[in-house]
């Protein structure tokens, strides 16, 4: 059920999207209420935190390798932009 609400979340965004052309600041709040629900989704998780023992460093390792990818590849984008 809950993808389900996920998928049609996704969906309106989406059409809401191509029909107008959103602020800035309403991009930036959206990420931001993202992220809240995603971290309030993953701390409500009692088995994540029962066996993040045994889940290891692997996970540690790519999550910092994802963050600090997409800090680089932004950065990147941001510099190739500048040079056009």
């Amino acid at each position: 059920m809950e993808l389900l609400i996920l998928l049609a979340a996704f969906v309106v965004g989406l059409i809401f999207g191509r029909k107008r052309k959103m602020k800035y600041d309403f991009l930036m709040m959206s990420t931001i209420v993202l992220l809240f629900i995603m971290g309030y989704e993953i701390g409500n998780d009692k088995t994540l935190f029962d066996n993040l023992p045994s889940i290891g460093w692997i996970s540690l390792l790519l999550a910092l390798a994802s963050i600090f990818g997409s800090v680089f590849l932004a950065y990147f984008l941001k510099f190739f932009k500048k040079e056009r």
